[in-house]
């Protein structure tokens, strides 16, 4: 039998209960979302092979930063000013149609015959998505032999 209007009421220990239930799960779903849990899950049990990110940026950014033993040390190769950058990648953009970068102790070469130019504390980068080429340096960080 259904309960009439005047029967029904709202408890507040419910709302409190749905709202802390909603909370945990946008965390989950979230989490889940931004490590791309589902596409993770299928690729173990051999059904895809799918990355799940965007685009190769994302994945090798997402892959990089959350495996163990990962170093956030690279190398940026910027082609058309024919420069190379060691440094430590501090946040990296979305997909788009530029990419952008910023890298911590940076140290700047040219490219071409790997002369050191220079040394900058932060670096901003934004190239289009055909100009530069990314390397992982072997080295955790700290020794700037590029």
């Amino acid at each position: 039998m259904l309960a009439s209007p005047a029967e029904m009421r709202i408890r507040t220990i419910d709302v409190a209960g749905a709202g802390a239930a909603a909370i945990v799960l946008a965390y989950v779903f979230a989490y889940g979302y931004r490590y791309n849990v589902i596409n993770r899950v299928g690729q173990r049990v051999k059904a895809s092979n799918r990355a799940g990110d965007e685009d190769v940026w994302h994945f090798f950014h997402n892959a990089r930063f959350h495996n163990a033993g990962s170093s956030d040390w690279i190398i940026v190769r910027d082609h058309k000013v024919d420069l190379q950058y060691f440094g430590a990648v501090s946040h990296w953009s979305e997909s788009g149609e530029e990419r952008e970068l910023i890298l911590t102790d940076v140290t700047v070469f040219r490219n071409t015959d790997g002369v050191k130019l220079y040394d900058c504390e932060t670096m901003y980068l934004c190239r289009d998505r055909d100009g530069i080429t990314i390397e992982i340096n072997p080295t955790e960080g700290g020794e700037n032999g590029a």
